[in-house]
């Protein structure tokens, strides 16, 4: 395994660990602020480009 890697790793265990560490209500107010995030990036989205209508896009000319 790289170094980059395992440091990757170990960030990611030490970031889990401090997010298990937090309170409650803490956690609650995390997940709002991503679900807010979330339906800004899909507001700022253009219209009727929506995870499902992108994901078939790519496929489509390989169908034949």
């Amino acid at each position: 395994m790289s170094a980059l890697l395992q440091q990757v790793l170990a960030a990611k265990r030490q970031r889990r660990l401090a997010l298990a560490a937090l309170p409650f209500p803490e956690k609650v107010r995390i997940v709002e602020q991503l679900r807010q995030t979330l339906a800004e990036v899909r507001a700022a989205a253009p219209h009727g480009k929506t995870r499902e209508a992108t994901a078939h896009t790519g496929t489509a000319s390989l169908e034949l």
